[in-house]
């Protein structure tokens, strides 16, 4: 007789259902000792640690956006700074020119090496003058060394130009005059430039053309012009492009000598201004 088909039930086992088996393992625990510790995920944890974060990074950076002393952050080149890169006997026998800086900017750009300028404000109320410095080593004969360094700034033929003896301690700062040996200080210097006549002169000092120098005149610093009751007069002036240069040694066994000169185009300015810049220099 025919067999019926065994119908298959989904509900009993090993038809459609899997067998179970054993339940899954956990996965091992990575620190069973507890030696260390969880990461710090928990909500106070994690702004704990920005807020240090935040600290650490504020003291790192705050010194650099805040300036932590009063150095000049303008850009202008400091007077000292200029003659330490300039002046060949800086190191051995340095200035302290930094009371030049209220009134001085140094310009680099001196018609020879070894010499420092600047260009500083006139204290007669006139333009600027030129302010050139320059020095030397080994000095014995001061006169003719200061003129030597006259003619290095004016790169102009100051042979004839004479340097007479003066007092320090009546135009030099105390504690520079306590060092000078010897000061000495040429007349005023009117020089014969081919630019003397123009409104606007390119270079107070222009050269002439290489090989070439320019012809001076020079005379006795003018007589003083009287001022008002309690001042002080004022010298005499006339239009033209004038320097006036005081020498002085420092006492040392290098024998250093320093010549400054301040040019100008008036005269009463140059004479002026030349006795309030020398003053201001110190000894370093």
């Amino acid at each position: 007789m025919p067999v019926a088909p065994i119908t298959p039930d989904p509900g009993a086992e090993g038809w459609g259902r899997p067998t179970p088996g054993p339940p899954s393992s956990m996965p091992p625990d990575a620190d069973p000792d507890g030696v260390y510790r969880p990461a710090a995920v928990g909500g106070h944890r994690t702004a704990r640690w920005f807020i240090l974060v935040g600290v650490a990074l504020v003291l790192l950076v705050a010194p650099l956006a805040v300036p932590m002393n009063d150095a000049d952050d303008t850009g202008r080149y400091l007077l000292n700074d200029a003659a330490a890169d300039t002046l060949t006997t800086w190191e051995a026998s340095p200035l302290d020119l930094a009371s030049l800086d209220q009134r001085c900017v140094a310009t680099g750009e001196a018609l020879l090496p070894g010499t420092l300028e600047a260009e500083c404000t006139s204290g007669y109320g006139t333009g600027p003058v030129d302010l050139d410095i320059v020095s030397m080593a080994g000095v014995e004969d001061a006169p003719l060394s200061a003129g030597r360094g006259l003619r290095a700034i004016l790169a102009s033929d100051v042979s004839d130009v004479p340097f007479r003896p003066a007092s320090a301690e009546d135009v030099l700062h105390p504690s520079l005059s306590a060092r000078t040996g010897e000061f000495l200080m040429s007349p005023v210097i009117e020089l014969s430039s081919p630019f003397a006549d123009l409104p606007d002169l390119p270079d107070l000092r222009e050269p002439g053309m290489p090989g070439e120098t320019q012809s001076v005149q020079y005379g006795d610093i003018p007589p003083e012009v009287p001022g008002p009751p309690g001042t002080s007069g004022t010298p005499g002036t006339s239009p033209g492009v004038y320097t006036v240069a005081a020498s002085f040694t420092i006492d040392g066994p290098d024998g250093v000598l320093y010549t400054v000169a301040v040019t100008g185009a008036d005269e009463a300015s140059v004479t002026v201004t030349a006795r309030q810049l020398w003053g201001a220099v110190r000894a370093a």
